[in-house]
């Protein structure tokens, strides 16, 4: 006889960032958990995989990434609100400094956005591996991070989607938004 219904926690991500961040290869993380040859994205990307921390418990993610360009991201918050997304994550490229105010501006839309106004924030700091490349820490006096939200529960994580290794920054800001998601929210 086979299992009637599921015991795994189940949660929605939109995965959101300026173009060419490397939205798609922190996915293929996720997911493969080893480096995937990708293309720019030019729409919606979405994948379902199952995730497991280390408490034993597993969870069913169903992540969307959805295109950086200038032209789209007008359209992310309808986008989470018809998903029914239950967390965001935000990919930031480290290297590139000469787009940081333009990051800074659309983490602050998103932040005071009503829909999700509450749930969770995951910021991903992508290519800290790269000499002279922005850190974590650097960036959250940058952006204005210490301004978002008091109500919102958010994370800043350094990480490298192309050599990241198992419990490495993705897995660790994972592991952080889902405890977030199970436990505090």
């Amino acid at each position: 006889m086979g299992v009637l219904f599921s015991t795994n926690k189940r949660f929605r991500f939109l995965i959101l960032g300026l173009d060419g961040v490397g939205k798609k290869k922190i996915l293929y993380r996720i997911k493969h958990n080893q480096d995937y040859p990708t293309l720019p994205s030019k729409g919606i990307f979405i994948e379902e995989t199952q995730f497991n921390i280390h408490s034993g418990i597993q969870y069913d993610l169903y992540m969307m990434v959805f295109c950086g360009q200038c032209k789209i991201r007008e359209f992310w918050p309808n986008t989470y609100k018809n998903m029914n997304a239950d967390a965001l994550i935000f990919v930031i490229d480290a290297t590139d400094k000469c787009r940081i105010e333009e990051t800074k501006e659309e983490i602050h839309i998103l932040n005071n956005n009503e829909d999700f106004k509450n749930d969770p924030f995951l910021i991903l700091v992508n290519k800290t591996d790269v000499p002279l490349s922005m850190k974590s820490i650097e960036l959250v006096k940058v952006l204005g991070l210490e301004n978002l939200s008091k109500k919102r529960k958010w994370n800043i994580i350094d990480t490298n989607a192309l050599v990241d290794i198992k419990l490495g920054g993705i897995d660790k800001g994972l592991i952080w938004l889902l405890n977030t998601l199970t436990y505090d929210h």
